[in-house]
């Protein structure tokens, strides 16, 4: 960033330059927040990721989804080492322009058919009961196509 740029500018810039990345299919973004400033002045991904790890050192997974506007918030979501799946995750949401946190939302405060709705993978790809799950659908599928419908519909 050009010198004398507000932090809300420099973070803006950023979350543009990560949304060009992600259109250009890149895997990865790398940013920092600049040190000895009471606003970021950087872009807040990685100040994101160090708030989210205080409540949740021991986390095995952490996903930051950038924010869809300039009234939005980050969504980071962290998996904890004893998820029931992969889509069991905790959610905070970071205010994008000063990191303080405006929400948290807990597995288990998820309703009905929100937790419903994330089964929806993981029982299809049998990673719901870990790898004797992966090794039961694999069977399942093989199974399926060795021996084909024999219904009229089906080609």
């Amino acid at each position: 960033m050009p010198l004398g740029r507000t932090p809300r500018e420099a973070l803006l810039h950023t979350v543009e330059l990560a949304r060009l990345n992600d259109r250009l299919d890149f895997t990865r973004f790398w940013v920092s927040e600049h040190h000895n400033t009471r606003a970021l002045a950087g872009s807040l991904p990685d100040a994101a990721l160090a708030r989210a790890h205080q409540p949740a050192p021991r986390a095995v997974f952490y996903s930051l989804q950038l924010p869809q506007d300039s009234t939005a918030s980050f969504k980071l979501a962290t998996l904890r080492p004893d998820a029931s799946t992969d889509n069991a995750t905790d959610e905070v949401y970071p205010d994008q322009y000063s990191g303080q946190m405006v929400g948290a939302q807990t597995y288990e405060r998820r309703n009905l058919g929100q937790r419903v709705r994330g089964l929806f993978k993981p029982v299809h790809t049998g990673s719901i009961w870990g790898w004797p799950g992966k090794v039961v659908s694999l069977v399942a599928y093989l199974l399926g196509f060795t021996f084909p419908s024999r219904a009229p519909l089906c080609g």
